[in-house]
């Protein structure tokens, strides 16, 4: 739908404030929820919606509302198909979820996503979720799954690294990828992503100081393996500094944890415990309660390597009244998840729903509603298809066109719905012969040419077969046994059939083998006509017989 411009400037602003965080957008966002409503438009309910969800994702904390909006985002974006908003909705909800440290629900959603990204060729995206996903099995140190996912990621982004916005994922890719080497053990392989990741370093500053701490948690690592004390001492000291200017450790606590379990297991535990000193305040003060758990039970282990029982038991107890302070918060993550299952599941349904419907749409247009083979237009199309084929590779084509015989006489008999039973019948037929199993290469298709007209095509197979299969088409409808006393040639249902079988040359059309199957078929009426010996038959024709004058000989049954 078009929008006036009132409204499409008030969505540009919303997509501005929103990339720039700026809590201005909840404002905007309720005036294009009124437009939204007043206009009953799926698409900017969807719109609208999702941004609220991200706002409420950001500013508010109300995970009730933003379920809520996301739950709405998807039903209306999914009446629109909008895949390039389904795709942002549940790559939205699969990172709030893995940062409650539901993985299996970030994992599903994550999956969505990338459907939807798939669906409107968005490669970056595509990547982008790629990427995301290896982090979910990075925090479950499962590092095989890692490396697949981060893979496919970098083989994609390195494809589109001319494209300027694909140079900081590629960056962001190859520093996990260093990450995911490093937990395998593997420290050549991951300073040699790291090398990579550095050649990809945008222009732009703060995309490149955003990934500063994780390269140098790398970094640190290789220091230490390398038993470069001078770099590990400089990398200490970054990585302190950089955790105090860090106004949101807790995002990294992923990192951290690992990093510092990394050297309490290799014992280095004073640096672990320098590192765990510097980032404790903020983290027991940020409001992300995995954070603060995951960060508790890092500080066990640490006490614990250390020997030092009181701080163990400080630990401990601290971790008791962390789970007693934050068990309404854990009740209400656990509806939270709960309420993401569901929606997951009633995704599941939508989508189910949906394909049911194209399903039935396609049928609709493809095929003919009396008798359920193909339609005009789709037979056209198989036709056209079947004929450049046959062009291409220098083959035979073969086309038939079968009616009923004396079907008039039939529907003045018997009625026209016992007409439309007998069209249904002999399609059967057809269509049996059409998924009869055939050489490697041979296919039949068939349609409705109109009234009791059908049009079969045969590829992929030489003159005799064709004409076999033919008879035993016409063998087949007589064995149907329909009656039709009022028929000149058989107390049942018959047909004839016109072929005309030919290798496409460049000067011909479709209409050429049309015409001379049509030609074929009324040569065959015509002998039925005058009550010829002939009780049933099937007609061949070629192009360059037709072309020359000429007839081929008449095959009877």
């Amino acid at each position: 739908m078009r929008y006036d411009r009132q409204t499409r400037a008030l969505m540009a602003e919303i997509t501005e404030l929103n990339d720039s965080l700026d809590e201005g957008v909840l404002v905007k966002l309720a005036q294009l929820e009124k437009t939204a409503t007043a206009l009953n438009d799926d698409y900017l309910l969807g719109f609208t919606y999702y941004y609220y969800a991200y706002a409420k994702h950001y500013f508010v904390k109300d995970r009730a509302d933003f379920t809520q909006d996301l739950s709405l985002a998807v039903r209306y974006l999914m009446r629109v198909e909008d895949h390039e908003l389904l795709s942002r909705v549940f790559n939205l909800v699969a990172i709030d979820a893995f940062s409650c440290g539901a993985y299996d629900v970030a994992y599903n959603y994550y999956m969505n996503a990338r459907q939807e990204a798939r669906a409107m060729g968005n490669v970056l995206s595509v990547a982008i979720i790629e990427t995301n996903l290896a982090l979910i099995f990075m925090e479950l140190a499962d590092y095989k799954k890692a490396k697949h996912y981060i893979g496919n990621a970098i083989r994609l982004l390195y494809d589109s690294r001319n494209d300027p916005n694909a140079c900081y994922s590629l960056m962001a890719a190859y520093v996990d990828d260093a990450m995911i080497s490093v937990g395998q053990g593997r420290l050549k392989a991951a300073r040699r992503a790291l090398t990579e990741a550095e050649k990809y370093i945008p222009e732009n500053a703060t995309q490149a100081e955003d990934l500063r701490i994780s390269r140098a948690i790398i970094a640190l690592r290789l220091a230490f393996a390398e038993n470069n004390a001078k770099e590990v001492q400089r990398l200490e000291r970054f990585l302190i500094d950089c955790f105090r200017e860090e106004p949101y450790p807790a995002d990294y606590i992923g990192d951290i944890r690992s990093l510092c379990t990394w050297l309490i297991e290799r014992g280095h535990p004073a640096v672990a415990g320098r590192l765990i000193d510097t980032v404790n305040q903020k983290i027991l003060a940020s409001d992300t309660g995995h954070a603060i758990r995951s960060f508790s039970t890092l500080k066990v282990h640490y006490y614990t390597a250390c020997g030092n029982d009181r701080k163990v038991r400080e630990a401990l107890e601290e971790q008791q009244a962390l789970l007693h302070k934050q068990r309404e918060s854990l009740n209400r993550m656990r509806k939270y998840t709960m309420d993401l299952v569901r929606l997951d599941n009633d995704i599941r349904t939508m989508r189910r729903h949906t394909k049911e419907e194209h399903v039935q749409l396609e049928k609709k247009a493809y095929h003919d509603a009396l008798t359920g083979i193909a339609n005009r237009y789709m037979l056209n199309k198989l036709l056209e298809a079947s004929f450049e084929r046959a062009h291409k590779d220098e083959t035979l084509l073969g086309i038939a066109i079968l009616d009923i015989d004396y079907f008039k006489e039939y529907n003045d008999t018997f009625g026209h719905p016992a007409g439309d039973r007998c069209l249904v019948s002999v399609a059967s037929a057809i269509e049996a012969l059409c998924e009869k199993e055939l050489p490697e290469g041979a296919s039949v298709y068939a349609g409705r040419y109109g009234g009791d007209e059908f049009v079969l095509i045969y590829e992929g197979m030489e003159r005799e077969k064709i004409l076999s299969l033919a008879k035993g088409l016409d063998r087949d409808i007589r064995a149907l046994a329909i009656m039709h006393p009022k028929s000149a040639i058989d107390k049942v249902v018959t047909v004839s059939q016109g072929l005309c079988v030919s290798v496409p040359a460049r000067k011909h059309k479709v209409w050429d083998f049309l015409s001379g199957a049509d030609v074929a078929l009324y040569e065959v009426k015509e002998a039925r006509g005058k009550k010829s010996q002939i009780k049933n038959g099937v007609k061949c024709r070629s192009i360059r017989a037709r072309d020359a004058g000429e007839r081929d000989k008449y095959g009877a049954l």
